[in-house]
């Protein structure tokens, strides 16, 4: 509503002064002298005393507009309407009261009196629309003369609509209720707020609860709320709703329902379903579809006979099938596809409890078996899928290991197709984590693993099947150890070769000695490498005048392989370090009987005769280990450096000065050479110079004589181009004269074309339109003759034969009867232009009455 707010104004004067009061305004003067208010309004021209005083305005006077009013708190007292004074002559006012000033009574603009307050302003009146109604609730007692009933404070009722409600002070607006509109499909359920009767006469108690499907608008009472607003279910085959009872009562269908039951309501009961109070809804349930390749396990299925849930009991469903899950049902590992196997396919099952299946056959709790395909088969609740199985298929260098249940003898399968049987699993071979990261190392290409070395491997992940034979390439010119710890027998193979590993075999780990210096268990290998190959060994070797060197030598080896005897190359784990051993052993011993001088120049001649012995014609023989078969054939000497300091500095300032006697003597020669060649060049190139400017010379002559040709033929080529472009400009200017007048030409034979065209169509429109209009003509006459062609022989067909009859003799018989009505036998009208014809005369008499007498028939 608007708001009515009084702007006060600046104060004149304080104790005099003159004030302009306008139209519609009023002031509050205070008297000093008597302490008393009185109100003064315009227009008028105000003239204050020295004793008083405006204490409030001007101020505009509240004016009320149609369908507004206002609350005045602490109004004056009235007497036939006008304000009561008390003996002082100040008005009388009803404090604490409050009086509501509509515009109906107070149409005109009104001042308030000293004491007077204008409660929140104007306000508009509450239009109540047709579907509306106000809750009103009363402040204190009073009789409303529009019900003829007695409020009493705390009453409330419901004003409707339409109307245009005019507010008392006895009763305050609690709000507006909207009607709410009840559609087809749609309820509105109703809770009694107080103790109540309904629109329908029933009696409600506080709390209860109610339907209200009447279509149309509904507006509730002050003793009623609507709690929601229900809408009808449509059920289709594959949609219904899952209903909870809230209290015992019967439903729709004259079941009995129990607090807390729950049910399914499907199309099959009914298409649209409108909820009761005493029912909750739980959810919508969409229906199951099965193909006729899938199936699913229902726990706590519901009998159908007696409706109850069989709890932690399962049910199979199988497709082609459309179901509703029932309340408490639930479908156990979700909708499967069955079961398709192929022909290298099996499934293993095993019973839950003793049953018979679909053949006929039993099986006893815990039992199992296989089913083979080719079929397509949907395991019953009563067994366990324990795995599919598919043939496997093996070639001659795969394997699988397969152990029996029963007996538990495991044995490796290879070179064929395998399905496992019943009592037949997978068995995973178990081997050391030294052995599983030699294989891995083997897969990805490296044949040692070094505990402080680190491989750069390629990216490629290696995962071991345990169930899969274990199998290794045994490289060229090598040999693998297999141990058999069920027959205690080992088993040796040679490379190149795939070997496969018995269930009952394990790899022959072998630790070498590895790095330079050597270092003992360095490497790791499940292969021994048989030759030629080199190792490498750096030792500390002393000479009788102690001085320490460095030696770093390589030796060549190879293994000798007895045939007979092919165990004997794994007798000495580590041959690599063993052998290194014996060689410094036997180096450092030579070399402490010389000294650093003598060893010096013939250290090559010392190792070789500590490594070897010559036979008789001097050669050096090969050094054979005979515990191994291990064959050194050459020592090479691969660093030679002192450990001792001074004799280093010794040594490397010889050496030094023997490169700086090298170096100088290499310089004076290369500087020789380069003098030489620098002269040499140096006349090459002035011979050079003197040729090319000879040359140049020459050409420029050629230039100069060009550059004149060149001048003469673009004169000459300037003169014919200005020529031609004359000529050839004129030639251009006549033909487009000769072109403009062709085009004026034609331009003229297009328009008087255009012309005649535009004439030709004109008069042909016209007269097909003369044609057309005569067609239409002519067509209309026809019609119209038709139509009264049809009207005459419609006429006929209605009279008849008899009727056409009796008109034709009614002529001459009225004419007969006429003249013997009058008494005459005849009479005759004649003229000079007529003939005497009696009867046309008589029929000429009568021809009035005839026509008429026509016109009815």
């Amino acid at each position: 509503p608007e708001l009515f707010t009084i702007k006060k104004k600046k104060k004149m004067d304080k104790l005099g002064g003159f004030i302009r009061i306008g139209p519609f305004e009023y002031i509050h003067i205070l008297d000093r002298n008597a302490n008393i208010r009185r109100m003064e309004t315009g227009p008028a021209n105000f003239v204050l005393h020295d004793h008083e005083e405006v204490v409030e305005g001007p101020n505009k006077m509240v004016h009320l507009k149609p369908l507004e009013y206002c609350v005045i708190e602490n109004p004056v007292f009235r007497e036939e309407g006008r304000p009561i004074s008390t003996y002082f002559g100040e008005v009388k006012l009803r404090h604490g009261k409050k009086e509501l000033r509509r515009v109906e009574d107070y149409p005109d603009p009104f001042p308030l009196y000293p004491g007077e307050i204008l409660e929140g302003g104007k306000k508009k009146y509450v239009t109540v629309a047709p579907m509306q109604a106000l809750h009103l609730k009363a402040i204190e007692d009073f009789n409303d003369e529009s019900y003829t009933v007695r409020r009493n404070a705390g009453d409330q009722w419901l004003e409707f609509g339409p109307q245009t409600y005019k507010p008392r002070l006895e009763e305050e607006l609690v709000k507006v209720v909207d009607a709410v509109v009840v559609k087809e499909g749609f309820a509105l359920k109703i809770r009694a707020v107080n103790d109540m009767t309904d629109e329908s006469g029933v009696k409600r108690k506080a709390g209860q609860e109610w339907m209200h499907r009447k279509l149309g608008a509904y507006i509730p009472s002050v003793d009623e709320q609507i709690a929601s607003i229900i809408r009808d279910h449509v059920l289709t085959p594959i949609k219904a709703i899952h209903l909870k009872a809230t209290q015992n009562y019967t439903d729709q269908f004259g079941k009995q329902r129990k607090a807390g039951e729950e049910w399914l309501v499907t199309e099959d009961m009914t298409k649209i379903y409108s909820r009761d109070v005493q029912e909750q809804l739980v959810s919508e349930v969409k229906a199951i579809t099965l193909s006729n390749r899938e199936y699913c396990v229902v726990q706590n299925y519901v009998d159908p006979t007696t409706r109850q849930n069989h709890w932690g009991e399962k049910l199979l469903k199988k497709g082609e099938l459309t179901f509703f899950l029932q309340p408490g049902e639930e479908i156990v590992g979700g909708i499967k596809a069955s079961m398709i196997l192929e022909e290298d396919d099996a499934v293993l099952l095993q019973a839950k409890r003793d049953f018979q299946d679909e053949e006929g056959v039993k099986h006893k709790a815990g039992e199992t078996w296989m089913i083979y395909g080719p079929k397509q088969y949907i395991p019953p609740t009563t067994v366990i899928v324990k795995e599919i199985r598919k043939r496997i298929p093996l070639s001659k260098q795969e394997g699988i290991y397969v152990q029996d249940k029963k007996t538990g003898e495991v044995r490796l399968v290879s070179g064929k197709t395998y399905l496992l049987k019943s009592t037949e699993r997978l068995w995973e071979k178990e081997v050391s984590k030294e052995v599983e990261k030699l294989l891995e190392e083997q897969y990805l290409g490296v044949g040692y693993v070094s505990g402080g070395f680190q491989h750069d491997r390629p990216k490629r992940k290696y995962q071991r099947n345990k169930t899969r034979a274990i199998t290794m390439t045994v490289p060229h010119n090598s040999a693998v150890q297999l141990f058999d710890y069920k027959t205690k027998k080992a088993r040796i193979v040679f490379g190149p070769e795939l070997l496969m590993l018995q269930p009952n075999e394990e790899f022959s780990v072998l630790k070498y000695s590895g790095g330079v210096p050597k270092e003992e268990g360095k490497l790791s290998s499940l292969f021994l490498p048989l030759g030629p190959d080199y190792m490498t060994d750096l030792f500390v070797a002393e000479t009788s005048d102690h001085a320490k060197m460095n030696l770093r030598l390589a030796y060549c080896w190879h293994f000798k392989v007895d045939p007979a005897h092919p165990e004997l190359l794994f007798n000495v784990p580590d041959f690599i370090g063993d052998a290194c051993k014996t060689l410094s052993s036997r180096i450092r011993g030579a070399v402490s009987k010389v000294g650093f001088e003598d060893f010096h120049k013939h250290s090559h001649d010392i190792i070789q005769n500590s490594s070897f012995k010559k036979n008789a014609h001097g050669i050096y023989q090969p050094l054979v280990f005979k515990h191994n078969g291990l064959t050194i054939t050459a020592v090479d000497t691969r660093e030679l450096s002192t450990v001792d300091e001074a004799t280093r500095d010794s040594l490397k300032k010889s050496v030094n000065l023997s490169i700086d006697i090298t170096a100088r003597a290499a310089e004076a020669q290369a500087q020789h050479q380069s003098d030489l060649l620098h002269q040499l060049y140096r006349g090459e190139s002035e011979r050079d110079r003197i040729k090319d400017k000879a040359e140049a010379e020459k050409q420029r002559i050629k230039l100069l004589k060009l550059e004149a040709d060149t001048a003469a033929i673009r004169t000459m080529g300037d003169a014919v181009a200005r020529a031609k472009a004359q000529a050839e400009a004129a030639k251009i200017k006549g033909e487009g004269e000769v072109t403009k007048a062709e085009h004026e030409i034609q331009a003229m034979q297009i328009s008087e074309n255009t012309n005649l065209e535009i004439l030709k169509k004109r008069h042909q429109i016209e007269i097909e339109q003369v044609s057309k209009k005569n067609e239409m003509m002519l067509e209309t006459e026809k019609k119209l003759a038709d139509i009264e062609t049809q009207k005459f022989r419609k006429t006929m067909d209605a009279l008849g034969k008899e009727t056409l009859v009796a008109m034709a003799m009614a002529g001459p018989e009225a004419q007969a009867k006429l003249l013997k009505g009058l008494g005459l036998k005849g009479y005759m009208i004649s003229g000079s232009g007529n003939p005497v014809n009696l009867f046309a005369t008589a029929q000429g008499i009568i021809g009035g009455p005839k026509k008429q007498i026509a016109q009815r028939i």
